[in-house]
């Protein structure tokens, strides 16, 4: 599947989260899952460790702000509300959905057919000024030195506090130098269009349903 293909289906499937109910959000969640974690399993559990705790307080914020129906657990007023629970788990499994989806492409996704498919994407604003080159080239190098940075730092992390760990995040360098970059770009096919059309007139099904 062309990398633009990935792309437009991760935003259909953005777009596709207004119009369903929480009983379909939860059977695309476990469908999503189970697929990351057969696909990828070590991408998708460092996203969600990584917001583990924002999906906390967004359960929470949404939990006991939503006016409703108080759930009886204890005399204090400051309680979670019924439709308080459900909205809060419901955008808790959007977010789950989109991490998910992301997860999805980044696993099946090389760093250069990434980045080929940014570069694609922003061809047509040439017309604005935009070089749409040197920005590919930019979040290339972007991506590049931050794996750098993360593998060294893992490798140096133990015993070290946060002061040490920050110091050595600023002074170190590359190990290897990188004198070239390759940006694989390739030319949609006709099933690539002809998927990309079902997905949109699915979508716009699901809208007028």
């Amino acid at each position: 599947m062309h990398v633009l293909v990935k792309l437009f289906c991760l935003l259909m499937l953005t777009l596709a989260l207004a119009f369903v109910n929480l009983q379909q959000i939860i059977w695309m969640s476990v469908v999503l899952v189970a697929a990351a974690l057969t696909v990828d399993t070590k991408t998708l559990v460092s996203m969600m460790v990584r917001i583990r705790w924002l999906l906390l307080i967004l359960a929470l914020m949404y939990a006991f702000s939503t006016p409703g129906e108080y759930i009886p657990l204890w005399g204090l007023p400051l309680r979670p509300t019924y439709e308080g629970l459900l909205l809060g788990l419901t955008q808790l499994l959007k977010m789950v959905i989109m991490l998910t989806g992301l997860s999805l492409v980044l696993a099946t996704t090389s760093r250069s057919m990434l980045i080929g498919g940014l570069y694609q994407l922003l061809l047509p604003l040439r017309c604005i000024g935009l070089d749409a080159e040197r920005f590919a080239v930019r979040i290339w190098l972007t991506l590049y030195y931050a794996e750098i940075r993360k593998q060294t730092i893992r490798q140096h992390a133990k015993g070290l506090d946060f002061n040490q760990l920050f110091t050595l995040s600023e002074q170190m360098t590359p190990s290897t130098s990188q004198d070239r970059i390759t940006i694989e770009v390739h030319r949609m096919k006709r099933r690539d269009y002809v998927l990309m059309l079902f997905i949109a007139l699915y979508l716009l099904a699901l809208g007028a349903m």
